[in-house]
């Protein structure tokens, strides 16, 4: 299952916080095979600024943005 994601959620403290209460990591690492980010990590890395750990970071695929 493939997961798309933007780039920019919300700030990051915010956005950890969120995810750890929610046990959203747990469901990126264990429901999808593949995260796509919508974005280019040139400009925002959500990987470090989420503070996605590596298990989950090697799923995840930068599309660039759409026009």
């Amino acid at each position: 299952m493939v997961l798309g994601l933007r780039d920019i959620m919300d700030n990051s403290e915010k956005t950890i916080r969120e995810w750890k209460e929610k046990d959203i990591y747990r469901i990126l690492e264990h429901l999808y095979s593949e995260i796509w980010i919508y974005g280019s990590r040139d400009i925002y890395d959500p990987v470090s600024e989420y503070a996605i750990p590596s298990q989950i970071a090697s799923k995840v695929y930068f599309t660039g943005y759409f026009p």
